[in-house]
This record gives structure tokens, sequence and C-alpha cells, in this order.
């Protein structure tokens, strides 16, 4: 696969090595996509627990973050 690179993704790509401690370009974006991948479930997974600022908090343009609240009156 290739990827058309700007300057802005290569700058990108190696502040994310950096961080990383990788000294591969596959090597940071494999690690990114574990975290990503791994960060989304996680948030998932607690969602429910969490406090809608707290939701918002966390949520981001790459990695949104909302749950479902429903409200009942108590009688089935």
């Amino acid at each position: 696969m290739r990827i058309r690179m700007t300057e802005e993704r290569s700058d990108r790509l190696r502040r994310l090595m950096q961080k990383t401690d990788e000294s591969t370009k596959a090597g940071a974006i494999d690690t990114a996509m574990k975290h990503y991948l791994s960060d989304y479930l996680n948030k998932e997974r607690v969602a429910d627990e969490l406090s809608t600022d707290m939701i918002e908090e966390l949520s981001t343009a790459q990695l949104p973050l909302d749950r479902e609240t429903s409200v009942g009156t108590g009688d089935d």
C-alpha cells in the first residue's frame, strides 16, 4: 500500500515515531492502530458509567464516544 505523504503527514509520522519509540514507520503506525482500537474498546466498555461531561471530554473527532440514555417511569 502506498500513502501519499504530505508535509503535515510526514511531520505527524515523525512525531509518532518519536513518541512510540519506534524506529520504523510501519512499527509506529502499527502501535498507533493498536492504541486506537484498544482505547475505543475501553471507552465503549465504560461509557455507561461516565457522566455526560466526561463523555464529552473523552470524545474526539477521531475517536467519538457517545452513550445511550433511557429514562423510565418505574412502571412496567
